[in-house]
């Protein structure tokens, strides 16, 4: 658990909230790994809270960035993610109703 909402001392201490943001967000990085790998034909070698590292094999900078924006391209166009992210808003659309209605 990250944050603010993960720390047991802090005012805004929320456990339940701390976990399901933690979960959402593996859930989201694991979906992009396997994106990455089976739709975009990449080599991950290492992802962690918010980025994915890429085996590029390359020392052309030209020839990263290249891959870079390819593989940025590619997984925002996935369908998976784009459901994660809707899933994910709605998450929080309802975190938001129910803090208001307290």
């Amino acid at each position: 658990m990250y944050g603010c909402l993960g720390f047991a001392h802090s005012r805004f201490y929320a456990k339940p909230l701390a976990m399901m943001i933690t979960s959402l967000g593996r859930d989201i990085l694991q979906k992009t790994v396997t994106i990455a790998e089976q739709k975009c034909n990449l080599e991950v070698i290492y992802g962690d809270t918010d980025s994915l590292f890429i085996n590029t094999s390359s020392d052309d900078l030209a020839h990263v960035r290249s891959v870079r924006s390819r593989s940025a391209r590619c997984c925002d166009e996935s369908s998976a993610l784009r459901s994660s992210a809707r899933r994910n808003h709605r998450v929080r659309a309802a975190m938001a109703a129910s803090s208001a209605a307290s």
